[in-house]
């Protein structure tokens, strides 16, 4: 990432903004179908694009741009998960993203926990796309996808895009600040998601006690009425 962000300002060079955009815009789409090029590249692209005030470029249009670029990505990932199903996994490049375990791990993980992967996964590259086409496989509802997917971007997308274009004479500064707070969200990210799956295997250890006492003392129950069954009375 560090050699893409250097060569920024060389790139831009004799570009308009329309030139601009609409290159990042048709990246941000296909990161959807799993373009390995670092969505936060393009998104200070934008915004250092804003900074240097190329033709046609103001921070309102770069903020919309990297939304809905990033949110129309996202979903092109769910609707293929959706429409297509498993037979797009065994499809380049999907099946190097998308191997038979890694698919099963990512399904196990939905079914339980799908409010905090949706949400978590825009800030992991790596596992971003085989979260939403997972998503979209396994039916969950487009609305409540986008709904998180959103809130998450409301985050990343603003805070890359306005940086740059505020601090644009310091774009290493913003780098580095920008991959600092990214990596300490993982880390929190990970934290909650280690808490999660904790609460909710000592839940389930809880629950399996209380079944296995009261099995215990439904049997003791069972026992003691058996005994008085067949113990003979006494007669007067």
């Amino acid at each position: 990432m560090g050699d893409a962000i250097a060569n920024i300002p060389e790139l831009l060079q004799g570009l308009t903004g329309v030139e601009v955009y609409g290159t990042a815009f048709a990246i941000l789409l296909l990161c959807g179908l799993g373009l390995p090029i670092p969505e936060d590249v393009i998104l200070v692209t934008v915004g250092y694009a804003t900074y240097l005030a190329l033709p046609g470029t103001h921070i309102t249009l770069s903020l919309g741009l990297g939304m809905a670029g990033v949110l129309l990505g996202d979903s092109i990932a769910w609707t293929l998960g959706h429409r297509f199903g498993i037979p797009v996994t065994r499809r380049w490049p999907f099946r190097l993203m998308l191997g038979p375990a890694r698919l099963v791990a990512a399904r196990e993980h939905m079914h339980r926990h799908r409010r905090y992967i949706l949400f978590a996964a825009r800030f992991m590259p790596g596992l971003r796309v085989v979260v939403f086409f997972t998503a979209g496989l396994l039916g969950v509802r487009y609305t409540y996808f986008l709904l998180l997917d959103g809130l998450a971007a409301m985050l990343s997308v603003p805070a890359l895009v306005v940086s740059s274009w505020y601090f644009g004479a310091e774009l290493d500064r913003v780098i580095r600040t920008a991959r600092q707070a990214e990596n300490a969200l993982v880390v929190a990210i990970v934290v909650i998601v280690i808490y999660v799956l904790a609460r909710a295997w000592l839940r389930r250890r809880k629950l399996r006690a209380e079944e296995a006492e009261m099995a215990a003392k439904a049997a003791a129950l069972d026992a003691e009425a058996a005994s008085s069954v067949d113990t003979p009375g006494h007669v007067g």
